[in-house]
Parts: structure tokens; sequence; C-alpha cells
């Protein structure tokens, strides 16, 4: 009906201003979609939230953005299997991002814990390693450095398999930072070296692929 095509597109301006950088019209569109909504239009007050949460975060107001998150995870535990688990990843990573802006790390490594455990039922490569190489950075940040090295070298094993560079650029550096730590100085310019061939690699096929 008008009301859902009409949040719909509310959602798309507010993305198309997340884009440009204007990211107060992007939180005021999203809001707005989320205001036509009914308890009944699960995904799409979701689909708001997120943009809710992206748009926050951008202006740096994390407490927001953590609200707008937590939405969701309550909106998923309320309708169960009827909300995309999609929608819950990106609930705690943004939520584990937001925590890691206002230094609550452990609270943090929650979220992106139950990020990476969705990731492994749904069979998605992409943000186990994704997840796996944010919770190694909580874990360093906390300097829980063997824990860090697990997670890095979990987030190195998945991006290999998929093929991802960049992901191999980003966990040999996060690998690299605690061998550091350990003042083992000879493997951490090993693994340094290592992620700048991965990052040359990354680019020179983002280069050959072409815009």
């Amino acid at each position: 009906d008008d009301r859902v095509s009409q949040s719909a597109h509310y959602n798309d301006l507010g993305t198309v201003y997340l884009l440009l950088g204007n990211f107060q019209y992007a939180a005021q569109s999203h809001i707005l979609a989320w205001q036509l909504c009914t308890e009944d239009d699960i995904e799409d007050r979701a689909i708001s939230l997120a943009g809710m949460g992206s748009a926050y975060y951008k202006l740096g107001d994390f407490q927001k953005c953590i609200k707008a998150y937590r939405r969701i995870l309550d909106q998923a535990e309320s309708v169960g299997d009827e909300l995309p688990s999609c929608y819950m990843i990106t609930a705690c990573i943004g939520l584990g991002n937001s925590c890691c802006q206002v230094t609550q790390f452990d609270e943090a490594a929650e979220h992106f814990d139950r990020a990476l455990e969705l990731a492994e039922i749904n069979g998605d490569s992409l943000i186990q390693a994704e997840a796996a190489l944010l919770l190694g950075h909580v874990s360093f940040s906390l300097q829980r450095f063997d824990k860090a090295y697990e997670h890095y070298q979990k987030s190195f094993g998945v991006s290999q398999e998929i093929s991802d560079l960049l992901g191999q650029c980003r966990a040999c550096c996060g690998t690299a930072n605690c061998y550091y730590a350990w003042a083992d100085y000879q493997n951490a310019a090993r693994l340094y070296k290592k992620a700048l061939e991965r990052g040359f690699q990354a680019e020179v096929e983002s280069t050959d692929k072409g815009p």
C-alpha cells in the first residue's frame, strides 16, 4: 500500500544521503520510514533501524546508535525466525563497533562473538572473517594478545578459503601486531611484509577488474 511504499522510499532516500555524506538527513529519513511502519512490517522496521544506526555512527552519536541496533535485537527476540538473521548480524556488528567507540570492549566482544556464531550458522564466510577480525581487534585492545592471535588466524584462514586478499591483508596486520606486542620483531616484520604483499595483490586485482 501507499504507506509501505512511502516507508521504502524514505529508507532509499536515507541510504542515498548516507552515501552522499549527509548523515543528519540520512538519520531523519530513516526515522520517517520507521514511523510509517507498523509492528507487522518486520523487515522494513529492521531496515529503518539499521539505517538509523549507520547514520548515528557516522555522526558520532554512539548512544543513539546503540539504541537503534538494540531495538533490532529486541525485535528479533519477539518475532523469532520471521526476521532474517542478516539483520541480527548487522545489529551485532553495529553494536560491537559502537561499544568499541565508547571503550566498552568486553561488551563489544560479546556482540562480535554473537555475529560470528550467526555467520557460522548461515555459512557466511565473509562475515565470519570480518567478525573474527573484529574479535581480534577487541582482544588486542584488552591486551589479550594470545586470544587476539587466535582470532586473527581464524580470520586469515577463512579469508584464504574465499580468496579474499584484502581480508588476508588485514588479518596479517593483526597477527603482526601481536608479534610486535610480544617483542618478536622478526616474525612481526615477516607478517607486515606478507600483509603488504596481499594488499598489493588486492589492489592489482581491483585495478584489473576496472570500475
